[in-house]
């Protein structure tokens, strides 16, 4: 883990590695334990550049954070995410964007018809 991760600006919690006997699966992200991914998205540019300006996240724009946010929430199915999704659909114009939240969108929706239970609460 690169010591940008470790040392996030303005007030993120630090991210430590676990010990070194404790295994991670292939793609676990305990990262995503840490951000509070809805939030993400009441970020406008200025305050995503205030957090994030100077580490390699500021690379991937705030449009590009809330892409991958919103991925991440369709997968996890979300539905708390729902108000944030649907709010980036009427103020975002970045195709990506809005592809990726119509997307979380019809997969959280889909999970509430088949009755499935909500994976992330918060």
């Amino acid at each position: 883990m690169g010591l940008w991760l470790r040392h996030l600006p303005n007030g993120l919690p630090p991210i430590t590695p676990g010990p070194p006997d404790q295994v991670y699966a292939l793609g676990e992200n305990r990262l995503a334990d840490t951000v509070d991914l809805i939030a993400l998205f009441e970020m406008d540019d200025a305050t995503f550049k205030q957090h994030y300006g100077g580490t390699p996240i500021e690379r991937t724009k705030r449009v590009g954070l809330l892409r991958n946010a919103a991925l991440v929430l369709g997968n996890q199915q979300a539905q708390a995410a729902m108000p944030a999704l649907r709010k980036a659909l009427e103020n975002e114009t970045e195709e990506g964007l809005l592809d990726a939240s119509r997307w979380a969108i019809s997969r959280i929706e889909e999970s509430i018809s088949q009755g499935e239970n909500e994976v992330v609460t918060k």
